[in-house]
């Protein structure tokens, strides 16, 4: 597992091309915390803005 970024996944030295050298068959699945909101937002009934947005409107324009 690991992140997107390159410290992690650099094709020269990054630390997945590291492991891959002792271990040629080893793969990398990303980041699960990414997978899992990614996977999420596609099984979502509505955009994700529109949540935010109905949780402002019912939690704070009730106060004003």
């Amino acid at each position: 597992m690991s992140d997107t970024i390159n410290v992690m996944k650099g094709t020269r030295s990054g630390v997945q091309k590291l492991i891959r050298n002792q271990y040629p068959h080893v793969f990398d699945v990303g980041c699960i915390c990414h997978l899992a909101v990614k996977s999420g937002m596609e099984v979502l009934p509505i955009d994700i803005d529109q949540y935010i947005v109905l949780g402002y409107i019912l939690l704070f324009l009730p106060f004003q």
